[in-house]
């Protein structure tokens, strides 16, 4: 009786570290309870939560959710309309309060926004500031859609999306960012900013949120950065085999260049594998790495990928200050910030990583991003990222 007793005990306390709701009990005000603005919302006869408003308005839910450690995340979305930037859902993985529609700490996945390039993006919130973390497919949510989303989230702090634009499990990697910073959060909710025409056009559904589930997704291989005269440093989307990721044979290179003689992954980011070469890489000369055969934690290995990367000595002249946004008001069909604008018109891609942008007195240093030939880059501020981010 006693061991049964135990049982018992830590039954519930599992049950509260991860959140399970598919709404075929036809509610949601018990097992799990969601709270907010819960007379706004019903249980549709395809046992579908759906947003049940009137009005232009701004609709919440939430229920309690905690975790630690690599945290997986999916919902079942479905907006049967074009989103806009007043017509679209904020998914908040993680929040430290139980109303989403104030300030607070948290992580969210914003669905819709101006334009026609609508795609899943992820953002850190503190307060009322906003802080872009990655960006999914163009256009991937322009129309009306419904959609699957995964999520997630490494000890390290990496963060991986995918979806199935069909609403199935067939997921496809969306994007990849890093933010470190994680408290203590305890909430995960729902938020939808609607128009009158679109009061019912909201559908949740299949929400889970806790320990990664049976990992089947490939990893992948997302950039190749020279980080040495003999050194390239690999980036995959998650962490990898410690094994596969070692094996020499899984890597080449052209013009010359071969295998490495070392293939190390990162003791402290396992998503990350240093390669070692044993000539000098040549300044200017485009190479193309190949990887293969890499497998994630829990043995799905890569697609066969190549990518290019190259050696360069940043010119005086290669990066341009192409426009200078310093008087936004009057707004002349754009958002009402200051920002400037980079262009970068070498035949390289240029890493901006301690670059400083110095202005009258005031010194900013860029951090680790990177403008490929012929491309452009706004610098603005943090408050101003969000409204700019389509630019």
């Amino acid at each position: 009786m006693k061991a049964l007793l135990t049982l018992l005990m830590l039954f519930p306390l599992i049950l509260s570290a991860q959140l399970s709701d598919n709404f075929s009990d036809g509610e949601f005000s018990d097992n799990p309870e969601w709270t907010g603005n819960t007379a706004l919302f019903i249980v549709n006869p395809e046992f579908q939560l759906q947003l049940n408003s009137s009005g232009d308005g701004t609709s919440y839910l939430s229920s309690s959710f905690n975790t630690t450690g690599l945290t997986e995340w999916r919902i079942l979305t479905k907006l049967a309309f074009s989103p806009s930037d007043n017509n679209n859902a904020r998914i908040y993985l993680v929040a430290d309060q139980s109303n989403v529609s104030e300030p607070l700490n948290g992580y969210y996945l914003k669905l819709g926004e101006s334009g026609s390039a609508d795609a899943i993006e992820l953002y850190r919130q503190s307060g009322t500031a906003d802080y872009f973390i990655c960006r999914g497919t163009d256009g991937l949510l322009a129309n009306a859609f419904t959609i699957n989303i995964r999520v997630v989230r490494t000890e390290q702090g990496l963060w991986n999306v995918y979806a199935d634009p069909a609403g199935g499990e067939d997921f496809v990697f969306q994007a990849a960012g890093e933010d470190p910073t994680w408290e203590t959060y305890n909430h995960f909710g729902i938020l939808c900013k609607y128009t009158s025409s679109n009061a019912t056009k909201f559908n949740f559904d299949d929400i889970y949120a806790g320990p990664a589930i049976l990992d089947d997704i490939k990893p992948q291989l997302l950039s190749a950065e020279i980080t040495g005269t003999d050194q390239v440093t690999l980036a995959f989307s998650e962490p990898v085999d410690a094994v596969s990721a070692s094996n020499t044979e899984n890597y080449s290179v052209d013009q010359g260049l071969g295998n490495p003689v070392t293939a190390v992954r990162d003791n402290n980011s396992t998503s990350t594998v240093n390669l070692t070469f044993s000539q000098i890489i040549s300044q200017g000369l485009v190479y193309n790495i190949t990887v293969r055969d890499v497998s994630d934690l829990a043995g799905n290995s890569m697609v066969t990928t190549t990518l290019p990367f190259a050696f360069y000595n940043v010119q005086p002249f290669d990066v341009l200050i192409n426009e200078i946004m310093a008087d936004p008001d009057p707004p002349a069909g754009l958002p009402e910030y200051e920002y400037i604008e980079l262009y970068n018109r070498s035949e390289l891609s240029v890493k901006l990583e301690n670059w400083v942008l110095k202005i009258g007195t005031t010194r900013k240093t860029l951090s680790n991003a990177i403008i490929a030939t012929g491309s452009l880059l706004i610098l603005t501020s943090d408050e101003a990222a969000t409204e700019l981010s389509e630019y």
